[in-house]
């Protein structure tokens, strides 16, 4: 009795050491019933499914486009509320300061739609491009200018200007996306002076000021995000598609 609880005594220790030399033995012992895995039955891949798809969420085209709506909602309330908290007997300095608020906001929405576009133009320019036409005014100011018949402003808010400040991309071929940018913010300046006044579009060629309603400038401006965040969408969803196709 004594010999055989001590051939089992070694047999269980080299049992045991060659477990934790080699590592425990995937093949179940003689006897043993093995455990069940509760995740065998594909919960596992359900899981990691979801896991996936909830990392690849924020990379869905559909799921930018609506985070760039909710982008350009924001700023449109915003532009909204400038409207209705400026004064109304206000001072030179007064208006100003929210009058660029008004073409910086505007520039960020078209600045938005660029984005969505994923146009290699960077944001800042469009935002220098909004503001960079009422340095007409201080030409008005420090009277090198004069206001045009009909508007406030000078021959600076015309498309010429617009033409140029792209047409400066050519000379500096190395900064022609900054340029564009400019181009692109002074346009949405133009847009957004011609809701809250009038400009003269066609000056040199003509002196004639032109404007729109305020809500037609909300309307435009709103619709032109809106297309572009929608176009970058259907191209985003195109892409996507093409990539999941099986290889031939």
């Amino acid at each position: 009795m004594a010999v055989t609880v001590s051939v089992l005594s070694k047999w269980r220790l080299a049992s045991i050491c060659d477990d934790g030399l080699n590592g425990p033995s995937l093949q179940p012992r003689r006897g043993v019933v093995p455990l069940l895995n509760p995740l065998a039955d594909g919960t596992t891949a359900r899981t990691a499914a979801t896991l996936t798809a909830m990392m690849t969420l924020p990379k869905s085209p559909l799921f930018r486009s609506l985070a760039y709506l909710a982008a350009i909602a924001v700023c449109l309330l915003a532009i909204v509320a400038i409207r209705i908290l400026e004064p109304a007997d206000k001072a030179l300095p007064v208006h100003g300061v929210y009058d660029e608020l008004g073409h910086l906001l505007t520039a960020v929405v078209a600045g938005i739609g660029v984005r969505a576009l994923r146009l290699p133009i960077p944001l800042w320019s469009m935002l220098l491009g909004g503001v960079v036409l009422d340095l007409g005014h201080v030409l008005q100011m420090m009277d090198y200018v004069n206001a045009l018949e009909g508007s406030t402003r000078s021959g600076s808010h015309s498309i010429a200007v617009v033409i140029l400040l792209a047409c400066m991309g050519f000379l500096d071929r190395r900064r022609a996306d900054i340029w564009l940018g400019i181009a692109i913010g002074a346009v949405s300046h133009l847009w957004r002076d011609m809701g809250t006044g009038t400009v003269a579009l066609m000056w040199p060629v003509t002196e004639t000021v032109y404007g729109t309603l305020y809500r037609r400038y909300l309307a435009g401006l709103a619709g032109m995000a809106v297309a572009m965040v929608g176009s970058a969408a259907l191209l985003g969803v195109h892409v996507q598609a093409v990539d999941q196709e099986p290889s031939p």
